[in-house]
């Protein structure tokens, strides 16, 4: 069977999809709800604020005139609509502005601050002008201009012409624009929400990770042995119990038997095989791979079947700590045996359960690789092997998709179980890893989607969690 195959155009398909998508989003805005209330409270703020410090009040005043030609009562609507038509040229050119002006004590340099409209109610004789400012008394005070002046300014316009003032407001007390803060708050608050919307949609679509336990099959074609539901539990520093593991009766249950079946499934393609030694890696940090190592080995320990669990990540040596054990401790390890200091034998050192031994890391080494790809590892595994003491060596190592070191172990043992956490590495990367492992003429079992949430791959299990793992000063490196 093809365990690994570069499909780059399942990757690279235009198609959208939707429910995924829609899925990630809801993950995300639970993972970041935090942030995204943060982004809410930011985005409709600022609009909130922006909208506020721009808002400009305008004020109205207006006054109503009856038209009547040569002084009498006859109805005009000819010359009302007359003068309402030529208004603007009143204004500006008939000199009617700057008598307003002089009333409103404007220099002429001054920009005019109120704008001036006039309209004829159609088939009467009825003119209204409007003044419209952003300041309450200007505009009553060119209302007052106009009932005083423009009657002095229409004789071109409409002959012996008089305007008798019918209706007017008083001072405008307030604006014509009133700011509806509701209506703001509203607004600001939709755009805030269209702004988280905008961005969860962003990261889901951008998002090329494993989502779902058919995006195992999608995109890489590769065996699933198990599915490991993600743990999440309150921890207490310097208590060994309240670590990720079968051993601690804290875990709920669907976690020791996630780990049980995965170990009954490993040793099945084991057995028939005829393997003994298995190396687990990941993509990146950060996916459990220590973490699935560890419990692996307790889980094929608890059927008296008898483990060497090894600590092969020799730049972030992290076994020790998971076991409870001081560094100071550890006399002898995996890099006293690979400098030839030691014999294999001697760095071997019981576990806590019956049937697991260690080879524990002491601290971390600048030559990883050149250790790890020397003739005394392959001396070493291939000795152990040999060795009737034990049913199964695990090795443990660094993330395979950032460095070599990974790809370099997995040609001197027999098969790799690769650990997928679910919504984290990208696919590419996660192809990379197992085709780099795969290149080294291993046989890979398989793999084992990790920190999997209620509903994948089976698991009906409510929502556990990892803590993370150390591999910053790496991962910076492999990204630039």
């Amino acid at each position: 069977m093809q365990l690994y195959e570069k499909n780059e155009e399942v990757l690279n398909d235009d198609a959208i999809d939707i429910i995924g998508i829609l899925d990630t989003m809801w993950k995300n805005f639970r993972k970041y709800w935090k942030r995204l209330l943060a982004l809410l409270i930011v985005v409709s703020g600022i609009f909130i604020g922006y909208s506020v410090y721009n808002y400009e009040a305008v004020y109205e005043s207006y006054v109503t005139f009856v038209v009547t030609k040569d002084h009498t009562n006859n109805v005009d609507s000819v010359v009302a609509q007359r003068i309402a038509n030529s208004f603007p040229y009143l204004l500006r050119s008939a000199g009617l502005e700057s008598q307003i002006r002089k009333d409103m004590e404007l220099s002429g340099t001054e920009a005019f601050p109120v704008s001036l409209t006039a309209a004829n109610m159609e088939d009467t004789n009825f003119l209204t002008v409007t003044a419209v400012s952003g300041s309450a008394t200007q505009a009553q005070q060119a209302a007052d201009a106009i009932v005083d002046h423009l009657e002095n300014y229409i004789g071109g316009i409409a002959g012996n012409t008089s305007l008798t003032a019918i209706d007017r407001t008083g001072f405008p007390e307030s604006p014509k624009n009133p700011q509806n803060m509701l209506m703001v708050w509203m607004k600001g608050l939709g755009i805030g929400m269209i702004a988280v919307l905008g961005v969860l949609f962003l990261i889901a679509y951008s998002d090329h990770t494993i989502r779902r336990y058919e995006d195992l099959k999608k995109y890489l074609n590769i065996l699933c042995l198990g599915t490991i539901p993600l743990t999440k539990f309150k921890k207490r520093k310097q208590v060994f119990d309240s670590r990720i593991s079968i051993k601690n009766d804290k875990i709920p249950s669907s976690f020791p038997e996630s780990v049980r079946t995965l170990r009954t499934r490993v040793e099945k393609e084991m057995r028939n095989q005829k393997l003994k030694t298995i190396l687990i890696s990941s993509s990146i940090p950060g996916e459990g791979k220590t973490t699935v190592a560890l419990n692996l080995a307790f889980a094929f320990a608890e059927i008296d079947k008898k483990v060497l669990l090894i600590d092969g990540d020799l730049r972030n040596p992290t076994l020790h700590s998971r076991l409870g054990i001081n560094q100071k401790d550890i006399t002898c390890g995996i890099t006293d045996v690979l400098l030839g200091k030691v014999h294999p034998v001697k760095a071997i050192v019981a576990g806590a359960e019956e049937n697991l031994h260690l080879i524990l890391g002491r601290k971390h080494v600048e030559n990883a690789s050149e250790l790890l790809s020397s003739r005394r590892m392959r001396e070493m595994l291939e000795e152990l092997r040999d060795y009737d003491d034990y049913d199964y060596i695990i090795v443990d190592t660094p993330p395979a998709a950032m460095m070599a070191d990974a790809s370099v172990v997995a040609a001197y043992t027999d098969a790799v179980l690769y650990v997928i956490r679910q919504d984290y590495a990208d696919v590419r990367y996660i192809r990379e890893g197992i085709g780099l492992l795969s290149d080294s003429d291993t046989h890979v079992l398989g793999c084992v989607l990790n920190c999997a949430e209620a509903g994948i791959g089976g698991y009906g299990y409510g929502k556990y969690g990892y803590g993370k793992y150390g591999y910053g000063k790496y991962l910076s490196e492999t990204e630039e």
